[in-house]
């Protein structure tokens, strides 16, 4: 069989390379031919028999012609319609006038349009902008991140301190208090105890203390120690405003039942810059690239994802206890996919310390034995009196018995035992009078019951508890900008079993699968071998080119 020489070959220059690490897409398959046929410079030869495929075919033009050119379109015109694309492997020189040009397919642009891409694993490719999210693709990636760095910090009101003191003893009692107290104990924040509180400024807490050891109930005091403002808001009406306020003065003992409702609080939404940048790739603004640090000053330290948030904005409820060393819990909201409080998810600040007090002993002594003194001495005085009055009648008697019997011996006897016997009960009066006084001189020397306070106290005089309780982190701009950039080329890690994304960016997407799943066409012919490296090419991961005039230029908007 004679095969008329007519078949076509267009030798060309193109800016892909036989690596298939960038590629060139096309809307289909016209689009594809007009852009190589008319694609300058490029010379065409079309007398040609049959060009063989990875082969090589001699063409009649001088060799330092046809080495410009790297890249072939040919067409066996008279067996098919299709159109083949192939690189250029290299020439050879035959003569003046005659060169070998060896052929490589281009599986990708000679069955793009072949080709039915299926579910496959995809490890890394573009997202659409549309979809690009915050918390749209959590796949971690692999990136040297730097040091992290402290963008901004918080302070939180409600943990300023304020003093509680523990007492055993009704305040009614001694006019400590003018409250009403019908139980004995109080419900605080839903928990029952057996002892009153007192909730109080420094200011107020001396005049409270004086108060109770002048009433003589000092031992009554049972614990002294400060809590957390937002422990007991509320009470009496007092806001935050009035209980973080240093100079505040107040003194409120807690009713029968008393519960705070806490408070809440939101901070700011998910920022738009690291360090300053601000990235084009949304999973930057999001973990580990960023996040929310709880950082108290005595606590343990948490990281709280922008992205779990609902609408990336952190919000909590801030509650606490009325007790010795109280828990602080802050309490995310809306995070994690739980709606409301999400208290598996607590941070806790801690370390609100007990407050040293001392017991007047001797004012106490007093004020509990002054009616026991005070009752002595009344009755040794009574018994004197008596006694006196006793030994004047006896004294009387016996006269009238000597004068009656003119004995006078017994009359200067009765006289002397008389100035004895009230002289003696002087002595004795006098004695009793001075054991008193030695017994009140004696307690007066002794020492006042102590009680040291707990630690934390420094953080606490310093006002530094609720310093910095959250504070937003983030990799320096240096790095965010470094993976911006990788992002911008190669989108991100997917890990996932879908739908190569070949076209959904304006100017380039990468794509990379492990084991490309993609059918030939039921109108294509497509030999295995050819099928195989044209999914080689993804597997090895290639970056697809939707605009010819910006391949290879990442300087482009591809958002």
């Amino acid at each position: 069989m004679v095969i008329p020489p007519n078949n076509e070959i267009i030798l060309l220059n193109v800016p892909i390379e036989i690596d298939n690490k960038n590629q060139l897409t096309f809307s289909d398959a016209n689009a594809q031919f007009q852009y190589f046929r008319y694609l300058e410079p490029q010379f065409v030869y079309d007398q040609i028999t049959y060009v063989r495929k990875d082969n090589y075919v001699v063409v009649n033009a001088v060799y330092d012609d046809v080495i410009k050119y790297n890249y072939a379109m040919y067409q066996n015109e008279n067996f098919s319609t299709k159109w083949y694309y192939a690189y250029i492997l290299r020439v050879e020189w035959l003569s003046p006038n005659s060169t070998k040009v060896y052929l490589k397919t281009d599986v990708f642009q000679t069955y793009q349009f072949d080709v039915d891409y299926k579910v496959s694993f995809i490890e890394r490719e573009h997202i659409n902008v549309n979809e690009d999210l915050i918390g749209a693709n959590l796949i971690p990636e692999n990136f040297e991140l730097g040091e992290v760095i402290e963008n901004a910090s918080t302070s939180i009101n409600g943990l300023s301190h304020v003093y509680v003191v523990a007492y055993a003893r009704n305040p009614n009692e001694g006019g400590i208090s003018g409250g009403t107290f019908p139980y004995h104990g109080c419900v605080v924040n839903n928990i029952a105890s057996g002892m009153y509180y007192c909730v109080c400024s420094a200011s107020r807490l001396m005049s409270l203390l004086l108060a109770i050891n002048a009433a003589g109930f000092g031992e009554d005091i049972k614990a002294i120690y400060t809590v957390p403002s937002v422990a007991v808001v509320g009470i009496n009406g007092l806001t935050l405003d009035v209980l973080d306020n240093v100079n505040s003065n107040f003194e409120y003992w807690i009713p029968s039942v008393f519960a705070s409702a806490g408070r809440e609080f939101t901070l700011s939404a998910i920022p738009n810059s690291l360090n300053g940048y601000v990235p084009r790739n949304q999973k930057l603004r999001q973990y580990p690239f960023q996040y929310l640090g709880f950082t108290p000053t005595n606590g343990t330290n948490k990281i709280f994802r922008y992205e779990d948030f609902e609408n990336g904005v952190p919000s909590f409820k801030l509650v606490s206890e009325v007790n010795p060393n109280p828990s602080t819990y802050f309490i995310p909201k809306n995070y994690k996919g739980v709606a409301g409080v999400n208290v598996s998810e607590s941070a806790i600040v801690s370390g609100y310390p007990s407050i040293g007090w001392s017991t007047d002993y001797f004012s106490n002594w007093i004020a509990q034995n002054s009616k026991l003194v005070n009752l002595n001495l009344e009755r040794g005085q009574f018994n004197y009196e008596m006694g006196v009055a006793k030994d004047s009648v006896n004294y009387m008697g016996k006269q009238i018995s000597n004068a009656m019997t003119a004995n006078v011996g017994g009359f200067v006897s009765d006289s002397a035992n008389l100035v004895l016997d009230e002289y003696s009960a002087t002595v004795n009066h006098d004695f009793d009078i001075k054991q008193t006084m030695a017994q009140i001189e004696k307690t007066s020397m002794l020492p006042n019951s102590g009680n040291v306070g707990g630690s934390n106290a420094t953080l606490l005089g310093y006002g530094l508890m609720n310093q910095d309780i959250f504070t937003r982190f983030s990799i320096k701009a240096q790095f965010a900008e470094r993976i911006d950039l990788y992002f911008d080329m190669y989108g991100y890690q997917t890990n996932k079993l879908k739908l190569p994304n070949i076209t959904g960016r304006p100017n380039w997407n990468y794509v990379k699968t492990l084991g490309l799943n993609a059918l030939q066409k039921s109108t294509a012919n497509i030999p295995q071998e050819d099928l195989q490296e044209f999914k080689n090419i993804f597997n090895n991961g290639v970056t697809l080119w939707h605009n010819p005039a910006t391949f290879l230029d990442y300087s482009q908007n591809n958002r």
